[in-house]
């Protein structure tokens, strides 16, 4: 599918990090910021002249991505188509069907070719309205190569127009050393855009595009500035870019959105999601097993609920298994002996599951290790002890201990060797 999924567009809310590095390019400069999870911000000019692998800044970020911290790049307004699109719908769920094909009618290349993300969706007048960003596969594909001469590699590609400072009703402009961004703003983001390799604010480029969008009378927008040609006051708007781009990789929420997905999804990032998606997978499946093995205690009503939670393990074992679905009342026993089959090193912790205070800690434990991004090797649980190993980082194996501490497990984590970490302790009384 071209449309990236709402898990691609904002990966920091499911695979958290401490480290964040944003890198923009700047005609024949590099502008780099590292950020930290407490919002610590530091910053670096390189000229491409000078960049290799013993620069003392490209050192700096490889050691940091080798211990878990994130690359941001951004991607020239060029680059990325900006759509409004409205639907006669105001059903959500009837609009977000349609709205692939309504931007596929609005851009001049193939949907299939692209990556496309659908942002701000809302109910306006009698149907909805949203925001659509589209980016050509060949466009990214290239993007990457370039990092990749750099021996760079981002693990998000975030459109740099979503990164200026908002400004509605209208334009905000970053100004570099040697290039130029600039887009119009309304209510809910940028509305058209530009780019431009003259970075002055009295640039041809520039002007054009303020004349294009002047009102009826012919005046010119208004226009905010930053960057280190918009005569900006303080450091962190002289750095803005940057600064937007290493706090994309960071913090869950921000308003840019990452368009490396798919087929041309990061490695790391890939592996990660594939985590987490078969972690809520097992506690979706362990949590609706010890329901199921509940008798009823509240009658009629208790029955339609084991019967509804019945259809959904039905549903859940079609799609985890790919096997149709057995006789009602079958599926926990063989979801049972399929993750013993398949996933013979955790099926352990299955064998408590009739007992009620199982589940609870069961479910703090893997939804810890997901949290992490730690990829779990072996799980022992019983009412008070737990064995786990983790396959992890040396950052990720000491948040996931302290994760376990937060949740009430007393040990401290060791590591056995070749990237491998085990818990063992007890739970506090």
């Amino acid at each position: 599918m071209p449309v990236v999924g709402t898990d691609w567009l904002q990966p920091a809310r499911w695979a958290p990090v401490q480290i964040g590095w944003g890198v923009a390019r700047d005609g024949d400069q590099l502008r780099f910021c590292r950020r930290t999870a407490r919002g610590k911000h530091a910053f670096w000019q390189v000229p491409l002249a000078e960049w290799n692998a013993e620069h003392e800044v490209s050192a700096k970020l490889r050691q940091d991505v080798k211990r878990g911290a994130r690359l941001v790049a951004g991607l020239d307004p060029s680059k990325v188509l900006i759509r409004e699109l409205s639907s006669p719908f105001k059903d959500r769920q009837k609009t977000e069907e349609i709205w692939p094909s309504v931007l596929d009618a609005a851009i001049p290349f193939p949907l299939e070719n692209c990556q496309a993300a659908f942002l701000f969706s809302r109910v306006e007048g009698e149907g909805m309205r949203c925001l659509a960003l589209a980016a050509r596969d060949l466009d990214l594909q290239s993007e990457l190569k370039a990092w990749k001469e750099l021996d760079l590699e981002p693990e998000f590609l975030v459109p740099e127009v979503l990164l200026l400072p908002a400004h509605e009703g209208g334009v905000s402009a970053w100004f570099g050393n040697h290039r130029a961004i600039f887009a119009t703003w309304g209510r809910y983001g940028p509305t058209a855009s530009g780019s431009a390799k003259d970075a002055n604010p009295e640039g041809r480029a520039f002007k054009r595009f303020l004349a294009a969008h002047a009102d009826e009378s012919g005046t010119p927008p208004a226009f905010s500035a930053c960057g280190p040609r918009a005569h900006a006051e303080n450091a962190k708007s002289s750095c803005h870019l940057e600064t937007a781009l290493a706090d994309a990789g960071v913090v869950t929420g921000h308003p840019g959105v990452n368009l490396r997905a798919g087929d041309l999804a990061h490695p790391r990032l890939a592996k990660q999601k594939g985590r987490k998606s078969r972690g809520l997978m097992f506690a979706a499946v362990c949590v609706l097993l010890v329901s199921l093995s509940l008798r009823p205690a509240i009658g009629l009503w208790f029955e339609s609920e084991r019967n509804e939670i019945r259809q959904e393990i039905a549903d859940i074992f079609e799609a985890f298994t790919g096997y149709p679905s057995p006789a009602r009342g079958e599926e926990a026993l063989l979801l049972d002996r399929y993750l013993e089959r398949e996933w013979g090193q955790v099926s352990g912790a299955l064998t408590g599951l009739r007992r009620r205070e199982i589940p609870t800690q069961l479910a703090d434990v893997l939804l810890a290790a997901q949290f992490t991004g730690t990829s779990v090797r072996e799980l022992r649980l019983s009412t008070n002890q737990l064995h786990l190993e983790v396959q992890a980082l040396d950052t990720e194996a000491l948040r996931l201990g302290r994760r376990l501490k937060d949740s009430g497990w007393r040990g401290e984590p060791r590591e056995r060797g070749d990237g491998v970490w085990v818990f063992e302790g007890e739970l506090q009384p």
